[in-house]
């Protein structure tokens, strides 16, 4: 196919970028050879796939999958933060547990929470009597380490780590690798040339690579900037106009609500910690008001007694403080306030940095930076 203009150049750059990642060679390799051994033998096995949400580890998988498992029958997709009880995933995968599947259980570091532990048990011990490909993605490298001794021997070796980019030089290095996936001398060269004219693209970039590592977050960035450049008539005219309405629409750096975070008092930023320690492990769950006051009982008990409260209500009510200032949204369906279910309204890296940055007691600190029991 001949591209006659840069106009057609960026369109299919635009096609090609869905299936392009970065850094990730390594482990789509040792997937592979996962995957193409259980194939052949047909024996039960189990690994590990670790990484932030966007640092590409579902495209991974996703791959091996489709290289591998011609039948998307034999997949098996559990969302636990989604699933809800233990009993709705045991009903998922109990029937025609005899066949070859691969179980691919997304949130897994919600099944290490003591309380449910045994269902994790239940699922790898599988594997030794049953042709189970099990593979557990977790947001949490240090996963393993709390896990009963019992889960743990039942859980092989084999683990895969997907990282965001190490330094900012990595992550413009990606940022040019997916602006030019497609190949075309005409659109790379334009694009290095508009590119020069300022040094702020950089330090965009730059800047966006301390809110967040990830790769998927840069992709998402280019997939908006070409789409809209692709519209333009002036490329080169329209080429900083495109940028700015992609960053603001995109990096979370342009969200005006991190800021808030810092002025909050001890307790609101507390009760934030709470909703934070859950959704790290399962970043699309929504959390009630109960589960949340429990959390920050549990803080007040192990961690620090004197953020201790008279009564629930003032928890509550910070929920509701938080929620006002645009950092959490809520589902206001019941009218029972314990039963309302809580989410962040901010990015979650862009929260996490914002979290590392700030003054915060050690024991608070380090309460918060334990998985949460269910």
């Amino acid at each position: 196919m001949e591209y006659n203009s840069l106009h057609d150049s960026i369109d299919d750059t635009l096609l090609k970028l869905d299936d392009e990642y970065v850094g990730l060679e390594a482990q789509q390799e040792g997937l592979n050879i996962l995957f193409e051994r259980w194939t052949k033998s047909g024996k039960g096995e189990s690994c590990i796939v670790t990484g932030p949400t966007g640092s590409g580890r579902t495209m991974a998988v996703g791959r091996a999958i489709n290289t591998y498992i011609p039948d998307a029958k034999q997949c098996n997709y559990i969302c636990v933060a989604q699933m809800g009880s233990d009993a709705t995933i045991h009903d998922l995968i109990k029937g025609k547990s005899n066949e070859k599947r691969i179980i691919i259980i997304e949130d897994a570091d919600e099944l290490a929470a003591r309380s449910r532990q045994t269902l994790l048990f239940t699922i790898l011990d599988s594997t030794r009597s049953l042709p189970w490909l099990v593979i557990l993605m977790t947001n949490r490298q240090d996963f393993v380490t709390v896990l009963e001794k019992r889960v743990r021997s039942r859980l092989s070796s084999i683990k895969f780590i997907c990282k965001g980019a190490q330094t900012a030089e990595e992550y413009y290095k990606a940022f040019m690798q997916f602006l030019t996936c497609g190949n075309h001398k005409d659109w790379e060269k334009f694009a290095k040339n508009m590119l020069k004219q300022s040094d702020s693209y950089r330090c965009d970039i730059s800047y966006f690579f301390q809110l967040t590592t990830s790769y998927g977050q840069l992709k998402n960035f280019v997939a908006v900037f070409l789409s809209i450049l692709a519209g333009t008539e002036d490329l080169e005219k329209d080429f900083k106009e495109a940028w700015d309405i992609a960053l603001g629409s995109v990096m979370p750096h342009k969200n005006p609500l991190t800021h808030l975070i810092q002025d909050l008092s001890l307790r609101a930023l507390c009760v934030l910690l709470c909703i934070h320690r859950r959704l790290r492990v399962s970043p699309n769950a929504n959390i009630s008001y109960r589960k949340v006051l429990t959390d920050y009982k549990h803080l007040c008990k192990t961690a620090d007694g004197r953020m201790t409260v008279p009564n629930d209500e003032i928890i509550y009510k910070e929920i509701d403080r938080l929620i006002h200032l645009g950092l959490c949204d809520a589902s206001l369906k019941h009218n029972n306030i314990s039963f309302r279910r809580v989410s962040l309204h901010i990015d979650l890296e862009a929260l996490n940095n914002t979290l590392k940055e700030l003054t915060i007691p050690s024991n608070i600190r380090e309460w918060s930076s334990r998985l949460a029991e269910n």
